[in-house]
């Protein structure tokens, strides 16, 4: 319920957890709680983790963010995925 995450920042879901990300995210709806995970393109979350070649990169779901009232450092952007 609401009471029990009213005092985090942030929420992360691995990978194996994903099948959760969709009730997380309708539970947190508009409160300041950045929703973290592993999961390519999913439009539920507000930061996507991803492993490339590379390393690790990562998507910013500016809208959601946005939503929420968040605000995202301009720096953060030019590191990420920006997704609008």
């Amino acid at each position: 319920n609401l009471d029990s995450i009213s005092n985090i920042n942030l929420i992360y879901v691995g990978y194996s957890k994903r099948k959760y990300i969709a009730e997380l995210a309708k539970l947190i709806g508009k409160q300041p709680i950045l929703l973290v995970s592993e999961t390519k393109n999913n439009h539920f979350t507000d930061i996507n983790l991803l492993e490339d070649d590379d390393g690790l990169e990562f998507d910013v779901i500016v809208e959601n963010i946005r939503k929420k009232g968040l605000k995202i450092s301009d720096d953060l952007l030019k590191l990420s995925k920006q997704k609008d």
